[in-house]
């Protein structure tokens, strides 16, 4: 530790930047500890253009990232009743690293030298340990500082650490996911939304929060794009109260600063839709959507009645009334639900309340023909229950020309639609895409590309086209067609389902062969030219 301490003096000392009286001053009267000494350095560079140069000289210092790292190791599995003082110093130094230098290499250089003193099976764990660890105790501190103390780059420093576990590699940002960084995540916006918290007065502290929020929905809507696990857990911690408490705050930004209000629209809008394509297929998700939007429902907002909201933000308050007109149509379709999810058997009663376990004489609605029940009883008990509805449905799919529907062919084909790994994968959706690159010759590279699968005929009807915000999610709730989170194009910084462009998938760069003859799914499919993705009125739970 010495002689890294020494390497920094002489540094310091060689560059005419760092010679001032005061500076070197300071470097004398301090020894021990190390990181003390580091952190009160910090903490004398008080111009910023000098601050950037001091960052920069101590990450070129000759191990002194080595030795962070293992310090930062070091401090993450110490019991923190035993040294909080360590951990926080250690903290506060690589904290500052990643704030100041996260646009840059130098930035990548901290991460890099983490991994390289982590053992390797544990590189992952370690990261992910190591950032949400400063996250918590960043946001414990902005939680308890008082609001004219209060510093917005606290806030700031908290967003930086999650940009880095998205955007530093797959393994790290899923580690991360795995050890709660969705339910800090939730947290985090929650304290940025809440109505008790008192920021820094003013434009700039409304900035800095109302850009941190922008952030957090944006590394929210990467989130949900790996698994409906994750869109659990953020609903399990209020995220739909969350997202609506942004309404009155894009408001006050935008009467400060005319325009900026509209930054926090798409990711929040984006976040918005990708829960409303879970809720389709994921009885999980829907459950937990049913419930957050009757709490908000109670807590009868009056800027809501008064028509605010959609004053503040059209985008978002059309996808929120969306999101919220599918879960009250289905909580109100619950025996419809039942019947999606259970067996169709006539060995089995359709009505969900009846005991027995077998049907001898079964006896088929004479509507319908669908359901089969053990005896008349239960056939009135389960049309009052809510079968009528769901009668009426299957006729008018029968008018429509879709065949009964079939539990097993529907639960595969909504999987099939709802999986983006798999979606992504199948030759069907490349042979769309490359034919469609064939007829439209001009389409650059850039372009991203989405694919609307029609789950509820077979074989699947694809159809390839531009993704736009406008067709995702789909519009129509009473047509039959599954709209898909499947975005196929070049990656954004959020953006992590597909990390190639459409060109690789055409050239079969990372499949093999380009075509598949064994896939159930690879057979040629008629193209379908709808102006807007539609999603399936019968939802699944294929969870």
């Amino acid at each position: 530790m010495e002689d890294v301490v020494e390497k920094c003096k002489v540094g310091f000392s060689n560059d005419g930047r760092f010679n001032s009286p005061e500076l070197q001053a300071k470097l004398g009267q301090i020894a021990t500890p190390f990181w003390t000494y580091i952190g009160d350095t910090l903490d004398s560079v008080l111009l910023s253009a000098s601050k950037d140069e001091f960052y920069h000289l101590l990450v070129a210092t000759p191990d002194f990232l080595f030795f962070l790292a293992h310090s930062w190791m070091f401090a993450i599995n110490l019991d923190p009743r035993v040294d909080i003082s360590f951990f926080s110093s250690v903290g506060s130094v690589a904290n500052r690293l990643f704030s100041a230098l996260h646009y840059e290499d130098y930035g990548a250089k901290i991460l890099d030298a983490f991994i390289s003193v982590s053992p390797p099976p544990d590189n992952e764990y370690h990261i992910a340990s190591l950032s949400l660890s400063r996250i918590r105790d960043e946001l414990t501190y902005a939680k308890e500082v008082p609001a004219q103390t209060f510093d917005s780059a606290v806030l700031e420093s908290i967003l930086v650490i999650f940009e880095r576990l998205t955007v530093h590699n797959d393994d790290v940002f899923r580690a991360a996911l795995r050890h709660g960084s969705v339910a800090l995540l939730s947290r985090t916006m929650e304290f940025l939304t809440s109505q008790k918290q008192k920021f820094t007065p003013g434009p700039g502290g409304l900035k800095s929060r109302y850009v941190c929020l922008h952030e957090c929905a944006m590394y929210f809507s990467a989130c949900f794009q790996e698994s409906p696990e994750w869109v659990c857990v953020a609903l399990d911690n209020d995220i739909l109260l969350t997202l609506v408490k942004c309404f009155p705050i894009m408001g006050q930004v935008d009467a400060l600063i005319p325009g900026l209000g509209k930054l926090l629209e798409e990711p929040a809008e984006l976040v918005v839709q990708i829960i409303y394509c879970y809720t389709i297929f994921f009885i999980s998700v829907t459950n937990r959507v049913v419930k957050a939007v009757k709490i908000i429902d109670e807590l009868d907002m009056d800027e809501e009645d008064d028509g605010q909201w959609l004053l503040w933000s059209e985008k978002l308050y059309a996808v929120w009334c969306a999101l919220a007109l599918e879960v009250t149509q289905k909580s109100s379709r619950v025996a419809r639900e039942h019947f999606w999810d259970g067996g169709f058997s006539s060995k089995t009663c359709a009505f969900t309340k009846c005991t027995a376990s077998s049907v001898s004489k079964p006896m088929a609605c004479s509507l319908c023909g669908v359901s089969f029940y053990c005896s008349k009883d239960c056939q009135r008990a389960d049309w009052k229950a809510g079968h009528k509805q769901k009668c009426q449905s299957i006729r008018s799919d029968h008018s429509a020309g879709f065949p009964n529907p079939i539990s097993s062919l529907d639960k595969a084909y909504s999987v099939y639609a709802a999986t983006v790994a798999q979606v992504s994968l199948t030759p069907a959706v490349i042979k769309k895409l490359r034919l469609y690159i064939e007829q439209n010759p001009k389409t650059l590279v850039s372009q991203q590309m989405h694919a609307t699968i029609n789950y509820r005929i077979f074989p699947p009807e694809i159809t390839v086209a531009p993704y736009s915000p406008q067709s995702f999610p789909c519009k129509e709730p009473k047509a039959n067609y599954i709209c898909t989170v499947l975005v196929i194009g070049t990656p954004r910084r959020y953006t992590r389902p597909m990390p190639w462009s459409w060109k690789s998938l055409v050239d079969g760069e990372h499949f093999g062969e380009q075509d598949d003859e064994g896939s159930m799914f690879d057979s040629d499919f008629d193209s379908s030219e709808e102006d807007d993705e539609e999603e399936s009125e019968d939802d699944q739970d294929s969870d």
